[in-house]
């Protein structure tokens, strides 16, 4: 059994890939876990980031399929928090090659059911995130977000806000993952940030607080509590970066 082992990063993860073709050494799994345990018999292979080699990859698929936005779902794909996820993209990746053509209508084939479960479980929650990220002033005017999604959603949750938001600068910050989206009101920049990180907030701040707990005891009826409903559509996990749930 043949084992890669890679950066967690698209770029890490197509490096692997074309190491596989060129070496016509095809491993049975490709990972980038940190908590993976090889059997005795498992040979492992770490492959190094290669930018060039990368983009040979993501150029074959692009010629393959005839679509450039396969690449683009791969690279969402990889965003999960699954320890499969790289594996399953190499499979898809397999299927594209063998097929020489597109194989995302493919639905009864159990790649292209892995390889979508994983991507749009991802886009579901960056769709979710919409809608949950709660802002915060801080006392120089830049607003400031935290959150712990299950996936590494921030770099394509961002530029979303970027548009809503206009040209107010802000900060989203992922904290699990120490992970920064930096909007200086042009451009979006995603970083890693191993730092502590000290933010301020404004004074109009706490009174911003108590207007999202009002908002939310206003509509909340006591009588009719339906958690179980409540629970599906608000997931208890992210609550506690929320405002109108702040103790």
């Amino acid at each position: 059994m043949k084992v890669f082992t890679c950066e967690d990063s698209a770029l890490g993860f197509f490096s692997a890939v074309f190491k596989a073709y060129e070496s016509k050494v095809m491993p049975n799994i490709i990972t980038s876990s940190k908590t993976y345990q090889p059997s005795f018999t498992t040979e492992v292979i770490h492959v190094e980031n290669n930018e060039i080699n990368a983009k040979r990859v993501e150029n074959a698929i692009i010629k393959y399929t005839g679509f450039t936005s396969e690449v683009k779902n791969i690279r969402i794909a990889l965003l999960s928090s699954s320890s499969l996820k790289e594996s399953v993209c190499y499979n898809y990746i397999k299927l594209i090659v063998e097929k020489k053509q597109r194989v995302d209508k493919m639905l009864n084939d159990v790649a292209v059911i892995e390889f979508n479960e994983l991507k749009d479980k991802v886009i579901y929650e960056r769709h979710r995130m919409t809608g949950f990220l709660r802002f915060h002033e801080t006392d120089n005017g830049v607003l400031y977000a935290h959150y712990e999604p299950d996936n590494n959603i921030t770099e394509i949750l961002a530029p979303h806000f970027a548009k809503r938001l206009n040209n107010i600068p802000f900060i989203i910050h992922d904290v699990r993952r120490n992970i920064l989206a930096l909007y200086n009101g042009k451009e979006v920049k995603t970083v890693k940030c191993d730092t502590p990180l000290y933010i301020y907030f404004s004074e109009q701040e706490e009174d911003m607080l108590k207007l999202w707990k009002k908002y939310f005891d206003s509509v909340n009826i006591k009588e009719r509590p339906h958690l179980k409903q409540q629970d599906g559509y608000l997931p208890r996990r992210y609550r506690k970066h929320m405002s109108e749930f702040t103790p």
